[in-house]
């Protein structure tokens, strides 16, 4: 059986580099910002340890991410519109965007919009999935959307399980778009002798 999927090679070795090449970068992002945001917030950080050490892996990526949504690493993306489109068509806001138009659509605004769900600026791990852009959509889903999904939450949970794990620092992104540095601290076992 030959299964088709549209791809010559040359897309295929694209895809496959980009894969090994944006994995890396996107999932310690995610990662660190998803961290940093649960650290601000210490009753959710308490909860997200106690089911951390509960191991409910459905729980742990609920709350890995609703607190991505606050600081997402995709906060916008950019498109160039090929032919006229009209969106929100039949609204008060409706509008044309014109052929050739480079659009700045914002996920991170879409993920706290108060008109599609209540109380955006509060933490709730019951939103419909449908809320978090986090991988995208149809044709523009991520690549890694199914590993990503399980190996996020899994190494937050890691982390967390690490007693008195803590930010020592704020993260670093050295001038760039992606976190460099995010120093964590942790309590030393009583009976190891280090430094805590």
């Amino acid at each position: 059986m030959t299964i088709s999927i549209g791809f010559g090679d040359e897309r295929i070795i694209t895809n496959m580099m980009g894969t090994l090449v944006g994995g890396i970068e996107t999932t310690s992002a995610s990662i660190v910002q998803l961290l940093d945001q649960l650290f601000k917030r210490p009753k959710i950080l308490k909860e997200a340890i106690e089911v951390a050490n509960s191991n409910d892996d459905h729980l742990m990526y609920r709350y890995c991410w609703e607190a991505l949504r606050f600081n997402p690493i995709n906060p916008f993306v950019v498109r160039h519109c090929r032919t006229d489109y009209r969106i929100a068509k039949g609204s008060l806001r409706a509008a044309t965007i014109k052929a050739g138009s480079t659009v700045l659509v914002s996920t991170r605004s879409a993920m706290r919009d108060g008109f599609q769900l209540p109380a955006p600026s509060g933490f709730a791990i019951d939103r419909p999935e449908s809320v978090y852009m986090h991988l995208g959509y149809g044709m523009h889903t991520c690549l890694g959307d199914q590993i990503s999904r399980i190996q996020v939450p899994e190494i937050v949970r890691r982390i967390l399980q690490i007693p008195g794990v803590r930010p020592a620092a704020d993260i670093d992104f050295a001038g760039g778009p992606f976190p460099e540095r995010y120093l964590l601290t942790y309590d030393a076992p009583a009976s190891s002798g280090l430094p805590t």
